[in-house]
């Protein structure tokens, strides 16, 4: 009772949005966004649609982010994080107890890219930089530090010092290829709580 639950996005969180188990003895639930999320192309990254059916799941009330997870300038951000009605979901998020977030390698074809996020060119600076992988849109290398601070500070939504501070920090992820980006995460000391298969468990060990 009482829980607020942080969600990403993407297909996995989706997957299990769409997989929980209804709990009808449960009260006062609020699931909140933890970043901006709308696409900037034809992709669909399910930004309402998870924190929705997480909420429909146990009776409670989804707080959404319709923002863009990454703006053209530090100055954009700041007028952004301003708004009184977008600042009261990003501290609802940053009171949330829980976070849950996918585990995704960081390329050409990973999800801020395709969501129209970055260009080409962006990502070839970050993937020089030592990038394996986003978390709440923010891209870290191998040791799970900030890949880059200057679209760092163009990012809106939790900051990763701010999720170090939840008492669940539930990662899900599955395959071989997310192995790097999964012990960065780990390295990062982000995860407290990781769901993963036995095949990438024991790629990441190596």
């Amino acid at each position: 009772d009482g829980d607020t639950i942080g969600v990403s996005w993407g297909a996995t969180l989706h997957s299990c949005s769409l997989n929980l188990k209804p709990i009808d003895e449960v009260e006062n639930i609020s699931v909140v966004q933890l970043c901006g999320a709308i696409s900037m192309t034809e992709r669909n990254i399910y930004a309402t649609e998870i924190p929705k059916n997480f909420a429909m799941a146990y009776g409670g009330t989804p707080y959404f982010l319709p923002l863009p997870a990454i703006v053209d300038n530090v100055e954009a951000k700041e007028a952004i994080v301003r708004d009184r009605n977008i600042s009261s979901v990003l501290d609802i998020g940053k009171k949330a107890n829980i976070a849950i977030f996918s585990i995704g390698p960081f390329g050409h074809n990973s999800t801020l890219p395709r969501a129209g996020y970055m260009t080409s060119e962006e990502v070839d600076m970050l993937l020089e930089k030592g990038a394996v992988g986003d978390m709440f849109s923010r891209v870290i290398d191998i040791d799970g530090n900030i890949c880059d601070k200057t679209i760092d500070g163009r990012t809106i939504g939790i900051e990763l010092h701010h999720l170090l501070e939840k008492e669940y920090r539930i990662g899900v992820a599955g395959g071989v290829r997310k192995a790097k980006s999964i012990y960065a995460r780990l390295k990062g000391g982000y995860p407290n709580v990781l769901i993963i298969d036995e095949e990438t468990g024991l790629e990441v060990l190596k």
